[in-house]
């Protein structure tokens, strides 16, 4: 399973471990293809509280994942066997 999501789907993760043999976790508002096509997931959860709603950017204008940290000025530096 891979979920898309905030703390409330977080929360939930002790629950939903009974039910699915793997779960890829990932703290975001957004749908991102490029994870789903790396999973390849039996399921897919998505969801996030109200109070990002405002705030929220349409899925086609968000980053890669795997850029986010480099938008937040961090460095990536992978183990090397991380390939």
């Amino acid at each position: 399973m891979l979920i898309f999501g905030d703390s409330f789907f977080r929360c939930l993760l002790d629950e939903l471990i009974f039910y699915w043999d793997s779960i890829v976790f990932v703290r975001s508002s957004h749908f991102h293809h490029e994870l789903v096509s790396a999973v390849r997931p039996a399921a897919i959860l998505t969801g996030m509280a109200e109070r990002y709603i405002a705030a929220q950017v349409p899925d086609g204008r968000r980053p890669h994942f795997l850029a986010f940290p480099l938008a937040a000025g961090r460095a990536q530096s992978p183990d090397p066997a991380f390939a």
